[in-house]
């Protein structure tokens, strides 16, 4: 038996980069054992830079060096004795900053930049003179030292903000960045929230576990640029798009040499009456994740090729669907939203494969939720 259903598409591009910065750092609950980690360290140096302990080796391989090798940051063995050294000859550049944070909407407490920038520039360079430490782990210690005025950074997070040959000085030129970025993020902040401005810093410090904002803005650079192309991160930042009917809920993944495209749909139906299967609604809710840095052009042909997926799938299903033609009252409402962290190029022969990948996986989940559903259907008819 084929039923008609009349479709109505609603179809999102979304690229990661312009995702909300506060919708993106909901991703980092996917990281909630690496804030216990980081947590303990930050508290433990606290006591050191405050001279309320010492700074030992075992600290220091402790909370510093195990820090950065979890954090996949040192390569070269550390000299425990020279780090230990440094920052006690730094201690004073370091209490020249309390009080301070970089990101911060009062006048007095927000760090001026130029004002301190010898005190950045000795602190940096200094550390940087420990064997084994280099510019990403200079970065990761200083943030370690006092989470509120530095902002970590890696190689990629540098080649992103432009920066080719990483120095003191340009790092102080990206803290200047970052500080643009975090008071444009509490501008954002208040908006979406609907407060004044002024409330915007205590929210956020309330909605994300008094971290400091220096931090919230390491995350937001790591998860959108360095890991803008693990797979494993896209497909679970794919389940955060889609919380709800889990039990209704289909994946589907698909690799073909460096891209990737994965699909999470939900179904629900609602109807006036199941029994007699009038004027049934299907809410179909995809997320699609793909890799590839498509063109504009490329973007609409996969536009057509999502469709085409979705009618393929429901006509295997004995499913009828035109966006016109049908008089029905029963309606399928489908609404796709493609992420796309566009970080890896393609040629016309790996363009033909993307497409064939992307037609798989969501002709698949599409048919793996529908038989979920029509499942649960004949099981609540026969009960």
């Amino acid at each position: 038996m084929v039923y008609d259903y009349k479709i109505h598409y609603k179809i999102n591009i979304l690229k990661i980069s312009d995702i909300k910065m506060s919708e993106i750092l909901k991703i980092w609950e996917l990281y909630e054992l690496d804030d216990v980690i980081y947590e303990k360290a930050v508290k433990e140096l606290e006591k050191i830079v405050n001279g309320h302990k010492k700074l030992t080796p075992e600290i220091a391989f402790k909370y510093i060096v195990r820090f950065l090798e979890l954090w996949g940051v040192n390569r070269t063995p550390i000299s425990l004795k020279q780090l230990i050294e440094v920052i006690e000859s730094v201690k004073n550049d370091l209490k020249k900053l309390n009080g301070k944070k970089l990101i911060s909407l009062n006048d007095e407490e927000r760090l001026n930049i130029d004002e301190h920038k010898e005190d950045i520039k000795n602190l940096y360079t200094e550390l940087k003179g420990v064997d084994g430490v280099g510019d990403t782990a200079v970065s990761k210690i200083l943030h370690l030292l006092n989470p509120d005025v530095f902002v970590m950074w890696d190689e990629e997070i540098r080649k992103h903000y432009g920066i080719k040959n990483p120095t003191a000085e340009k790092y102080i030129e990206f803290m200047k960045m970052m500080q643009n970025l975090g008071l444009k993020f509490l501008e954002d902040y208040a908006k979406y929230n609907n407060i004044d401005l002024k409330d915007a810093e205590e929210k956020i410090l309330n909605d994300y576990k008094n971290k400091p904002l220096s931090k919230l803005i390491d995350e937001y650079n790591w998860l959108v640029i360095t890991k803008k192309n693990d797979t494993t991160l896209l497909f679970a930042i794919a389940s955060l798009f889609t919380r709800e009917n889990k039990d209704n809920l289909a994946i589907a993944e698909e690799k073909f040499d460096k891209f990737y495209a994965a699909a999470i749909t939900t179904v629900e139906v609602k109807s006036k009456d199941i029994e007699n299967e009038e004027s049934t609604q299907i809410i179909v809710n995809i997320i699609l994740i793909i890799n590839a840095n498509l063109t504009d052009e490329a973007m609409k042909e996969i536009i057509k090729i999502i469709k085409e997926a979705i009618d393929n799938a429901f006509k295997e299903l004995g499913l009828q669907a035109t966006e016109t033609g049908s008089e029905t009252d029963n309606v399928i409402e489908v609404k796709v939203t493609v992420v796309v962290s566009g970080s890896v190029n393609y040629s016309e022969e790996e363009y033909t494969k993307i497409k064939e990948i992307i037609k798989k996986v969501i002709t698949r989940c599409i048919k793996d939720a529908l038989i979920k559903i029509c499942k649960k259907i004949a099981s609540k008819k026969l009960s």
